[in-house]
């Protein structure tokens, strides 16, 4: 059957069967049931000490219930890994994990934290205690799974004990565990055979009859090592000269291993020795695939001998259909490969490729494909994803993929060079786009297609927009449209097909040149265009770029009700697309250019802790897909977070973090390196005047402006005007209101004349401040009074609590002379509720994330947005009709319905709200 994306393999799921000649290990099996009342057990030692199987017998006659879970390198995708998760944990209880294994593969994925605090608050329902186990945790080396397994360790239910095992430390707060007495850890020098069970396995299992000199020597020169004492035992069964043998088993372990390896494979037969080596190029084997890649029709029958003959092979599942080889055993055995018939190595992964391509698995024949260095080969088979990967913005695969061919394979396939380069382009590199589409013209002849040129005028309109040459961009689009006709595919039934998405990358291109210059009227217009043709193209992530420039004109406009309903739309619209759910996790990635927006918006209304939400959400699809516009928006709007709350050190490191992407994206890329220079410096300025010990930051900003070449009379591009209203802010903080004032006074000419309502708030914000700053309290007031009267029927709320003392004394004076008196009341409640937010942010973290009490007096307090939707379920409203009423998606609706059944200890409507009346909360 075809492997999809989403797929979960069932084998990494099962525990592994125990050998018959198991040597009991009574004391470690004490020492880690003695210990299984801490939170965590690490077992960590290097390969071949036997870490799996003394779990493995541990837990299998523990008499507790046990979650397994193998892991190997994909896993550092954390939806897939809390996907595995989720899943093992149903072994557990039927009715654990299903919520998080739909939230992962539904339309608005909540974050890491919230998928882990409902899966938490189920486990907290476990009436037993059970163990669950993480093998071969070595294999992961990504953040966000780190981040995830540490937060469960915080906050990690009394029942639920995690075993993980690995060859190395893993990064997590080990010291803070064992200072407190929350962790038992078993390492290699436990773990090592002593010298009675090094006896019992050569002599007893193995029936080698050593004396005890022997037993002693071979102990001390393998340490108690597991692994080398099989090889050994395999080597010298049949032997008649075992003293020889042990005098000469000596020397470093490289050497010795050497040996053992030659030893066990010259007693194989040459059928066994070929499969061996042969089949040392897959990472897991089933009879079907050994055949394919050894041709040897009797690859069954040679699997169950090797299975028997203990060669390392180990069980995947239990019907013994897929194995895989012990990690050091498969290392040597592929050395040996190498060493003795090189030649034969691309053969073999060529044999692989074609058989994974052909059962469906594109990744993993892919990887044969580069391993076996048939790059044309690989490069056809990426080609094949490629675009589907692009329309799912997962570009990071695609880029680690193109970067392993070299550069004369990938040139000679145009259309992978023009994927290629929408992904450089994605990720914020400009510079090497423009060679690759020249590359890509000059043999178009290669291509199945003749539009190579369509396409590479379609990305270079991007490229223009990026460096912010707006006529250009509309110039390339314009010729695209006009070459490449609409088809024949429907918004209901879209097609991936090369011309229609590059005719929709056109017109989002367009749309987006005459937003950089602008012109938002015109692209308003042509972004609806830009909706439609990318529906039709079946371009998810261009359908959700043109939803959010859409959402980005609005904005700009002052329409934030009308952005808010437009998200919630676009979002509808991405969840209902047609095989989205086929695609698994990375479909969920192009939700993140809405979310993004989404989180700007909320944090405008000072909805702060659903804004953060959005916040790491866009931060989070940054990290796993590589879009850099959703790390500059993620990082900066996180920072403003913790500058509400009053965390400047969160607020710091959020910005150290920008600058670190800010060093990724390529100075001609203007566009984004514009946006996040601004966004830098807004910081710095903001932070500067926290604490004295930060004063060096307006520093930077007082150089960057200088290098910027920014004047009071400068040239007022709609581009740039963000840099001037820096400016303006920062002679504000150096005492010269009355030159911010006269720059303002042109930002404010320049968004009233073009209409940009939104802009214009914030720059009559600014300019109160100027002018009260200069003691001009009646300019001020008047200056204001405007800025409330368009403020208020939008609900603004942050553009003017940002601004600071200076404001907030301001609207005080107001309130005091009676102009907008409840506009600018609710504005001043804003300001003392900044005051508290930081202890509201952390007790909110902490409720939920805590499991559900069971006493009155222990039941954890609902947060605001949690009683709003609580009481609107009292009231018998649907969560589409609440979600309505809240300004909502359905789902964010059904996330606050399952924290608060959390909290309430119910699992339905009619219990939560019975519950809710009998503590008085309704």
């Amino acid at each position: 059957m075809a492997q999809t994306s989403g797929t979960l393999l069932n084998t990494k799921l099962f525990i592994p069967r125990t050998r018959p000649d198991l040597i009991p290990r009574t004391r470690l099996i004490e020492q880690l049931q003695t210990g299984a009342w801490r939170a965590l057990t690490l077992v960590c030692a290097p390969a071949g000490f036997g870490k799996t199987t003394l779990i493995s017998d541990w837990v299998r006659g523990s008499g507790w219930k046990v979650a397994w879970v193998s892991l190997d390198e994909g896993d550092n995708d954390v939806t897939r890994f809390l996907s595995y998760f989720a899943k093992a944990l149903q072994e557990i209880a039927d009715d654990i994990g299903q919520t998080a294994l739909d939230a992962l593969q539904a339309s608005q994925t909540p974050s890491v934290e919230a998928i882990l605090t409902g899966l938490l608050n189920e486990v907290a329902t476990v009436p037993d205690d059970f163990i669950v186990v993480l093998d071969d945790y070595h294999c992961i080396v990504a953040q966000p799974v780190h981040d995830a397994l540490e937060f469960l360790l915080e906050h990690i239910p009394p029942q639920m004990h995690l075993v993980i095992a690995t060859r190395a430390d893993p990064p997590l707060p080990l010291s803070r565990l064992r200072v407190r007495g929350r962790m038992t850890e078993v390492r290699a020098a436990d773990l090592r055979f002593t010298e009675d069970e090094t006896s019992t396995y050569l002599n007893d299992l193995m029936g080698l009859g050593l004396s005890h000199e022997q037993i002693e020597a071979l102990e001390a020169r393998t340490e108690g090592w597991v692994a080398g004492l099989q090889l050994a035992a395999l080597s010298m069964q049949g032997r008649g000269d075992k003293e020889a043998f042990v005098a000469a088993f000596a020397g470093s372990n490289r050497y010795v291993i050497d040996y053992l390896v030659d030893e066990v494979l010259s007693r194989q037969s040459e059928e066994v020795q070929r499969f061996l080596l042969q089949t040392s190029v897959l990472e897991r084997l089933s009879a079907s695939l050994c055949v394919a890649v050894t041709e040897l029709p009797a690859s069954q029958a040679i699997l169950q001998h090797i299975e028997q003959s203990n060669l390392f092979l180990i069980p995947l599942d239990d019907d013994r259909r897929w194995f895989r080889y012990h990690h050091l055993f498969a290392e040597f055995l592929s050395q040996r490969l190498h060493e003795s018939q090189p030649d034969l190595v691309p053969v073999l992964h060529m044999r692989a490729s074609q058989w994974f391509a052909y059962d469906g698995w594109i990744d993993e024949a892919i990887h044969h494909a580069i391993a076996g260095e048939d790059f044309d080969r690989a490069a056809s088979l990426i080609e094949q994803v490629a675009q589907s990967l692009i329309v799912n913005d997962q570009h990071r695969i695609l880029v680690n993929w193109v970067r392993m061919l070299p550069d004369e394979h990938l040139h000679r396939h145009p259309r992978l060079c023009l994927y290629y380069a929408m992904t450089l382009h994605a990720t914020g590199q400009l510079d090497g786009i423009e060679p690759l589409l020249e590359i890509a013209e000059s043999n178009r002849h290669l291509a199945p297609d003749t539009s190579v040129t369509a396409h590479a005028n379609a990305i270079r309109a991007y490229v223009a927009n990026g460096r912010a040459d707006f006529s250009l961009a509309i110039s390339y689009a314009q010729s695209v449209i006009g070459s490449l006709p609409p088809g024949e595919s429907t918004p209901e039934i879209p097609t991936l097909d090369d011309d229609l998405i590059s005719r929709g990358r056109a017109f989002l291109g367009m749309a987006e040149a005459y937003v950089g210059s602008g012109e938002l009227r015109k692209a308003e217009s042509i972004l609806i265009e830009a909706i439609t043709e990318n529906q039709r193209a079946g371009n998810m992530s261009a359908t959700s770029a043109s939803i959010s420039n859409r959402i980005t004109v609005m904005i700009n406009m002052g329409k934030l009700k009308r952005a808010i309903e437009v998200s919630y739309q676009g979002l509808d619209l991405l969840r209902m697309w047609p095989g989205r759910h086929e695609s698994g996790g990375r479909s969920l990635m192009a939700d993140a250019q809405i979310y993004t927006q989404v989180g700007r918006l909320l944090y405008e209304l000072n909805e702060l802790a659903e804004s953060q939400t959005h916040a790491l959400r866009s931060i989070e699809h940054h990290e796993l897909g590589g879009r850099v516009a959703y790390g500059i928006w993620g990082y900066s709007l996180l920072a403003d977070l913790k500058l509400a709350s009053g965390d400047v050190d969160g607020a710091l490191s959020q910005m150290q973090k920008l600058d670190i992407l800010r060093t990724n994206i390529s100075g001609t890329n203007v566009k984004y390196a514009a946006l996040a220079d601004v966004l830098r410096m807004n910081l710095r300025l903001r932070l500067g005047s926290c604490k004295p010990e930060l004063a060096y930051l307006t520093e930077d900003v007082v150089r960057w402006v200088k290098a910027r070449q920014l004047r009071l009379d400068g040239e007022l591009e709609y581009i740039r005007e963000p840099e001037y209203l820096l400016l303006a802010n920062l002679l504000i903080t150096q005492g010269r209101p009355d030159e911010a004032a006269s720059v303002l006074e042109r930002l404010v000419d320049a968004a009233e004349s073009a209409d940009r309502t939104g802009n214009l708030i914030s720059y009559l914000a600014t300019l109160a401040s100027a002018q009260g700053a200069n003691d001009d309290f009646e300019m001020a007031l008047a200056t204001i009074t405007r800025a409330l009267t368009l403020a208020e029927p939008e609900g603004y709320v942050r553009t003017f609590v940002d601004c600071g003392k200076p404001m907030q004394e301001l609207l005080q004076l107001a309130v005091d002379r009676g102009i907008e008196t409840e506009y600018a009341s609710r504005l001043l409640a804003a300001f003392q509720s900044d005051e508290t937010d930081q202890t509201q942010v952390e007790q909110l973290s902490a409720i939920r994330t805590l499991p559900a009490a069971s006493s009155d007096s222990q039941v954890e307090r609902l947060n605001e947005r949690e009683v709003e939707v609580l009481k609107f379920m009292a009231a018998g409203l649907s969560n589409r009709e609440i979600a309505s009423e809240l300004f909502l998606s359905v789902n964010t609706v059904r996330w606050h319905a399952h924290n608060l059944f959390g909290k309430l200890g119910v699992s339905r409507r009619s219990e939560a709200v019975a519950r809710a009346r009998e503590l008085g909360l309704l």
